[in-house]
């Protein structure tokens, strides 16, 4: 999926999921998602730390936003916050059907900077920027 496409999306989002969720419930839904992914030529990254995630959605804008409507359905996910949608032409993870990685929920607060006003005013190519170190500072636990 390297392809460059002028119509391409992507999308970061951040949620609570029930206190109840177990990795193994994580894994499953990775499963299905993952199927659903490469059917829709959707890349990107989950970041699972205690009740949190955070995620990276990229791939053809309508599947996207469509992918991302059923995230804020799904009743496994609560409070979602939806952290930036932009065009884009590259992949910032062009390999990765839904790559995740664990973290401790502390790792995950480093996410609020992006919640920051400044990030919108900035450019794409920064934020992309901004996007790859906090996923590179995480490590798998």
């Amino acid at each position: 999926m390297n392809e460059s496409c002028p119509h391409l999306t992507r999308l970061m989002y951040v949620s609570r999921c029930m206190p109840s969720f177990t990795r193994d419930q994580v894994e499953d839904m990775l499963k299905v998602a993952r199927v659903f992914n490469l059917q829709h030529a959707i890349t990107g990254v989950l970041v699972h730390g205690g009740d949190r995630f955070m995620q990276v959605l990229e791939g053809p804008e309508k599947d996207v936003i469509q992918l991302y409507a059923r995230i804020v359905d799904d009743e496994r996910h609560i409070e979602c916050s939806l952290l930036r949608v932009m065009p884009i032409t590259t992949r910032l993870f062009p390999d990765w059907d839904m790559h995740t990685i664990y973290c401790p929920s502390e790792r995950l607060q480093d996410i609020s900077r992006f919640r920051d006003p400044r990030h919108e005013a900035r450019l794409a190519e920064e934020f992309t920027a901004a996007l790859g170190q906090f996923v590179s500072m995480l490590e798998p636990e």
